[in-house]
């Protein structure tokens, strides 16, 4: 029996496939070249790039190959948090001009938040989706 998917879940793996390709595309590769770079098939590339998503170690491969920011991909397919979340996260740890006290009340409203949109995305509800 196949995993029941959410439409959100099958828009974000269409949206994965499709940044999947804008990104091969404007370094001028085909798919079996992509392919030759990650020691797998072509027809895996096609996959991807139709939305049929990546494992997270394809993923970060993709990431670095493409010299794009850990998370920028594999947030769309659950893997990680997108990287405007990271950012925010490290900055707050390697900012010293925030006192501790507030940086454990932030990294709590972060938590909540993440908690939320977890719970959201679970229950194939996104933000303004009802």
């Amino acid at each position: 029996m196949r995993p029941v998917t959410t439409r959100r879940q099958r828009d974000l793996r269409a949206k994965f496939g499709a940044r999947v390709r804008q990104e091969r595309q404007a370094l001028g590769w085909s798919q079996a070249r992509l392919a030759e770079e990650l020691s797998t098939a072509p027809s895996t590339v096609a996959y991807w790039e139709q939305g049929g998503g990546a494992t997270e170690e394809y993923v970060d491969a993709l990431e670095a190959l493409f010299g794009l920011e850990p998370g920028t991909l594999g947030w769309m397919l659950g893997y990680k948090d997108p990287p405007s979340r990271l950012r925010t996260e490290d900055a707050i740890e390697r900012d010293d001009n925030i006192p501790e006290g507030y940086k454990r009340v932030l990294r709590a409203a972060l938590a909540e938040i993440r908690n939320q949109t977890t719970a959201q995305q679970e229950n194939g509800k996104g933000p303004g989706r009802g």
